[in-house]
């Protein structure tokens, strides 16, 4: 249409600079000598009421081509929400019911503020109260992750936590449980008395994680726990029991004599040994007494007496002759 034929109309001018679309000065003449600028696109508008653009107004928009790649100062068009793959170190053996914090992590490689979210506890941001609420994190900060621990044996309670694409999770086990306790020791004895009650040193039992009983058991002799009376009699015993054990020696001469002692599946003896007949002591000529084809046994003498070297009318030797089974005492020099 030709400019001639527009004198009755209002147009709206179009400014194009810069690529930005700025309004433009246009009146009621169509007239192309009276356009405000020459290269404008003009667009026949009726009954659109136009508002003549100040120079403020006017001034272009440039656009930013250096960015701030900084998220802090300048959000990011494109922001990474999906930090590298963390790692919190699993815990073992722990106690019942017991609170426990995992190590520190730091956050890595996210380029704007990023959702964090946990299950099954709570957790920490730059050393800042724990909590279970959601939340946001950035680029460099720290995390460390708490949870309580099972109330059963070998029980696993894990906490899972989510940063934006990536998962990560905290994990402790309880200990197992122990009926078997740890191994124990009873110290032999040798050159004892003969027929005398003798006891062992103490043993603690150890080992033994859980409130259920455990069996004990004696074979050869009597035990007592926590310094109660000797029994023979099967019982039961718990952790940290005192345990002794009793036993009465032989009535001969280097001769040994064992109790053998059970806890919970695990066993040992307490062995003692007589003192050893020595001939010397009483000044017999044992190789007479071999030549004569006879054997000899203590019969009344007892070689612990408290006076040395002292004899009385009962201290003898009996000797027996194997072919006449007749006793005779011989004197003691």
């Amino acid at each position: 249409m030709p400019l001639s034929s527009l004198a009755s109309k209002r147009l709206l001018t179009v400014c194009i600079l810069s690529s930005f679309l700025v309004g433009c000065d246009g009146g009621s003449d169509a007239a192309a000598g009276n356009l405000v600028n020459s290269g404008i696109e003009t667009v026949l508008a009726t009954d659109i009421e136009i508002t003549q653009a100040s120079d403020s107004d006017a001034a272009p928009r440039i656009p930013d081509t250096n960015p701030d790649t900084n998220p802090g100062t300048n959000p990011d068009t494109n922001p990474d929400t999906t930090p590298d793959v963390f790692r919190f170190a699993s815990l073992a053996d722990v106690a019942f019911n017991t609170g426990f914090e995992s190590n520190e992590i730091t956050i890595r490689g996210i380029t704007s503020p990023t959702a964090i979210s946990i299950w099954g506890g709570a957790y920490s941001l730059n050393g800042a109260s724990y909590t279970r609420a959601n939340g946001t994190l950035n680029n460099g900060d720290t995390l460390r992750v708490r949870l309580i621990s099972a109330a059963s044996f070998a029980a696993a309670t894990t906490a899972h936590v989510q940063i934006g694409g990536t998962s990560g999770s905290f994990v402790s086990t309880t200990y197992s449980q122990y009926l078997t306790p740890d191994r124990f020791s009873f110290a032999d004895q040798s050159g004892v008395a003969l027929s005398t009650p003798l006891e062992s040193n103490p043993i603690t039992v150890s080992g033994i994680n859980t409130d259920i009983d455990t069996a004990i058991s004696i074979s050869g002799g009597a035990y007592s726990i926590n310094g109660g009376a000797f029994t023979r009699a099967d019982g039961t015993v718990d952790n940290d029991a005192t345990v002794r054990v009793r036993l009465t020696s032989s009535s001969d001469y280097n001769t040994a004599a064992n109790a053998t002692l059970t806890i919970g599946g695990i066993s040992d003896s307490f062995d003692i040994t007589t003192r050893a007949f020595l001939v010397a002591e009483i000044g017999i000529d044992m190789d007479a007494i071999h030549a004569a084809g006879q054997r000899f046994d203590m019969g009344c003498y007892d070689p612990d007496l408290p006076e040395q070297g002292a004899h009385r009318d009962s201290d003898c030797l009996t000797v027996k002759n194997p072919s006449t089974a007749a006793l005779s005492p011989v004197a003691l020099r």
